[in-house]
């Protein structure tokens, strides 16, 4: 997914059925190193060579905070599995109800 500089907009898997239910690997390039520091501040580094436990990650208002200091605006919750859905249908060239 590419988007133009300014572009906000929240993502979800947009393949219909598919849901991320466990770990992902995801590429992200940004024009400069504010996601990188926010990542920074509120991780924690690994314990160990191996796989850590799954652990909660910060609270909405840590992590806002987070992003505000480094120049982040979060644009709300991604989107639903049906909108996803749809927009995958539309971009496709099916047509969409409702």
């Amino acid at each position: 997914m590419s988007a133009p500089s300014g572009t906000r907009r929240p993502s979800r898997s947009a393949r219909p059925g598919r849901v991320l239910d466990g770990p992902a690997r995801v590429l992200l390039v940004h024009a400069d190193d504010s996601f990188l520091a926010t990542v920074r501040e509120i991780g924690r580094p690994a314990g160990g060579t191996g796989v850590p436990e799954p652990a909660p990650g910060p609270s909405a208002e840590e992590l806002g905070r987070a992003l505000a200091v480094h120049g982040i605006t979060n644009v709300g919750p991604p989107m639903e599995q049906a909108e996803a859905e749809r927009l995958h249908r539309r971009r496709a060239g099916a047509a969409v109800p409702g």
